[in-house]
């Protein structure tokens, strides 16, 4: 599944290495902004990419030109556990976002945190609403997609803040890396 969608994306590789380019010349300054280690602004902004890679570059999936001009709003319960490890098209929408999750639930608490998981929270809304509106990219909107994406991104949330409270814990214990949010490399 993963190779024909990918085959049936071929601008996924390109956009991605310029996203991975991007991300490596201003890693720094957004880690700065945000509060957050380097290395998680690094795979917060890749993920972002890849996700951008995916879903808003030309894709070679083919719809007739009445499914361009509309959007699939008919809604579907959250993917079980089980039908998750399927990798489906479906699982695959929830774990194109579950990176860029965990990066959100790994930043710092602070304002800037409050705003990158808001525009996080909209970017699944944001993707469909941009392949509504440029049927040139020839990906359909579908709102289960959105269903998925924010799966992915409340699952990858929820690592990522396990991962800091326990961080934060043994930090305080004296057993394991001190304040992670202070880690500027």
């Amino acid at each position: 599944m993963i190779e024909s969608v990918l085959r049936a994306t071929p601008w996924f590789w390109p956009t991605l290495a310029v996203a991975v380019v991007l991300s490596v010349i201003v890693y720094r300054p957004v880690a700065r902004l945000l509060r957050a280690p380097n290395v998680v602004a690094l795979l917060l902004l890749v993920s972002l990419g890849g996700i951008v890679a995916l879903t808003l570059t030309p894709g070679g999936f083919t719809f007739s030109p009445a499914e361009a001009s509309t959007c699939d709003l008919r809604l579907v319960p959250p993917l079980g556990f089980d039908r998750l490890l399927s990798l489906g098209q479906r699982s695959l929408n929830v774990l194109l976002f579950v990176p860029l999750g965990v990066c959100v639930g790994l930043l710092p608490w602070n304002r800037a945190k409050l705003a990158v998981t808001l525009a996080a929270l909209a970017l699944p809304f944001v993707v469909e609403g941009l392949q509504y509106a440029v049927p040139r990219l020839r990906h359909a909107c579908v709102a289960t997609d959105v269903i998925d994406n924010l799966t992915g991104l409340v699952v990858g949330f929820l690592i990522g803040a396990v991962a800091l409270l326990v961080a934060a814990l043994l930090s305080r214990a004296g057993g394991g890396p001190r304040a992670v949010s202070g880690d500027h490399e």
